[in-house]
């Protein structure tokens, strides 16, 4: 397996796809991470903007790495249910909206109703025998809502843990500048995702501007054994229904395009959606 960070880049995700185009024969998985993107991916071309402190991430896998049961449609939802469970250590209250875009859910007291709001996405890209999938996500800002809702308090336990383990690691003086700690916390999450991926790492060099890791570890039983499409799916099936107050666009029988509540859709097997007897792979 092999893990490249660079501190500033245009794209993790496109530095994946360029790579594949030029070696075509790479066998081990390949994960690249970066602080900073100059031209991040969004959700349906769009671009997504930097905030003070993200997580942006990319991987290639060779397809014989994924499980057998997996449907190609479906990498988002299968990827982004796997981490979203790490994501969950962070914030409890992070979900996955079909079919590939993080959401924080929010108690509104005053309106007795929960509000959802935007923090990152998944996408996916298939490239003959590899897939690449990139996460973005907002872990700290003052203009978006972010996985640390609330940096200067830290007060949840699990921020706090996360909060100093990594402190413990990158600090090299007692006065730290607030910059510092987000870094602090990026390091660290990124480094619980490379021990989340089979990486046997003790620590990385993140304050380096590029750092390589290379190990001899494989996720073929990581993935094959432990996370097969059946168990995700049944474990993203008993959330499915937040979805229900999002809307699709989809054409009526007159060809006329309009809005309809997810909480009409049906989730199927293969992680496709049976709307106003239409199914669909994703929104628009």
């Amino acid at each position: 397996m092999l893990f490249y960070w660079k501190k500033y880049m245009e794209s993790t995700q496109k530095f994946l796809l360029d790579f594949l185009k030029t070696n075509p024969n790479l066998t081990t998985p390949f994960v690249v991470a970066t602080k900073e993107q100059s031209s991040g991916i969004g959700s349906r071309g769009n671009t997504w903007q930097s905030v003070e402190c993200g997580l942006y991430f990319s991987c290639a896998l060779h397809k014989t790495l994924l499980p057998k049961d997996l449907p190609l449609q479906s990498l988002s939802i299968y990827f982004g249910f796997i981490f979203l469970e790490i994501f969950r250590e962070i914030n409890p209250n992070v979900w996955l909206k079909w079919p590939n875009d993080f959401y924080i859910q929010q108690d509104d007291i005053q309106e007795q109703y929960k509000t959802n709001t935007k923090v990152g996405g998944i996408l996916t890209h298939n490239l003959k025998d590899f897939i690449v999938f990139g996460i973005g996500l907002n872990l700290v800002s003052s203009n978006f809502c972010a996985l640390f809702q609330d940096f200067s308090t830290k007060d949840s336990l699990n921020t706090q843990n996360i909060y100093t383990s990594s402190q413990k690691k990158y600090q090299k003086n007692g006065n730290v500048l607030q910059n510092q700690q987000r870094d602090w916390i990026l390091y660290a999450i990124i480094e619980k995702i490379l021990d989340f991926l089979s990486f046997n790492i003790v620590k990385c060099n993140f304050t380096n501007d590029e750092y390589k890791l290379e190990c001899n570890n494989t996720c073929v039983v990581f993935l094959q054994e432990k996370f097969s499409w059946q168990e995700i799916f049944k474990k993203y099936q008993n959330e499915f229904y937040k979805n229900g107050n999002f809307k699709a666009h989809i054409n009526n029988e007159n060809g006329i395009t309009q809005e309809v509540f997810l909480r009409h859709a049906k989730l199927q097997n293969d992680g496709s959606i049976l709307l106003h007897n239409k199914i669909l792979h994703s929104l628009r």
